[in-house]
């Protein structure tokens, strides 16, 4: 009866150590699990914020992109009109060329006539003299 008192003592004591083991153990495990749960907050709250800062860029971007666009598209409908005009000048150009030739062309005959009536009237105040 005493080996058994004895070997229930043991036990008891055994079964203390390995409970206060196993309390340590679980209480390592906790602060280990708590640490990770930090960490993993941590990150989850950085990727938040970059998720974030990433959203506000593309937004930027994007209204960026807008701008751009809609200033081609002006730049586009400018260039049209300067086109546009540059072809009508293009024609009024050659239209007063056309016009200076013609001009060019009625002066010479004028200038030919003049002379002409010039000499006619010398010839008759010629005549008339005589």
């Amino acid at each position: 009866e005493a080996a058994f008192r004895d070997a229930m003592i043991t036990h008891a004591q055994e079964i203390r150590t390995l409970e206060s083991q196993n309390q340590s153990r679980i209480t390592s495990m906790r602060a280990h699990v708590h640490r990770q749960e930090q960490v993993s907050k941590s990150v989850e709250q950085q990727l938040e914020g970059k998720r974030k800062e990433l959203e506000q860029k593309l937004a930027t971007e994007m209204r960026d992109k807008s701008s751009l666009e809609s200033l081609l598209a002006q730049a586009n409908s400018k260039n049209e009109t300067l086109t546009s005009r540059s072809t009508e000048l293009e024609h009024q150009v050659k239209q007063l060329e056309a016009d200076n030739l013609k001009s060019t062309t009625d002066v010479a005959w004028l200038r030919e006539d003049l002379q002409a009536a010039r000499e006619r009237n010398v010839a008759f105040e010629k005549q008339v003299q005589a």
